[in-house]
């Protein structure tokens, strides 16, 4: 019995292995490319109630994502407004912290294909 279940386990898997991508937004399938990891990320803190972030613009990218945390290693949300739809921007100005406190910022780049979202690497932790 146990051979017999091994055996339909892996040739589900096995199965599941060769089956066709759909995937419309599968790099490797569809010749698309992921955009870079965004770089030249400075965070500054501009104002005691703002924090101002700035970066190198992607020639590739359709836009931007801007993640924020209170610790270096702790879970780093997508700020509600942190979605940029405009490739070329290069800043972005955070109003929404608490003074006194310290945050922690990832962005990524993305594409847009058929109406949705490729993001690429996220960059690693900054702070001011």
């Amino acid at each position: 019995m146990k051979n017999l279940l091994f055996f339909l386990i892996a040739l589900m898997l096995l199965g599941g292995c060769a089956m066709k991508r759909s995937n419309p937004l599968d790099p490797v399938e569809n010749d698309i490319l992921v955009p870079n990891e965004v770089i030249g990320i400075d965070v500054s803190h501009s104002q005691s109630d703002e924090i101002s972030i700035t970066w190198v613009s992607q020639d590739d990218a359709d836009g931007y994502y801007i993640y924020r945390c209170m610790s270096i290693d702790g879970y780093y949300a997508l700020l509600a407004d942190g979605t940029i739809n405009d490739g070329q921007s290069d800043s972005f100005i955070d109003d929404s912290i608490i003074p006194g406190n310290w945050y922690y910022y990832k962005m990524s780049a993305f594409v847009e294909i058929d109406g949705r979202r490729l993001e690429g690497w996220r960059s690693g932790p900054k702070t001011w």
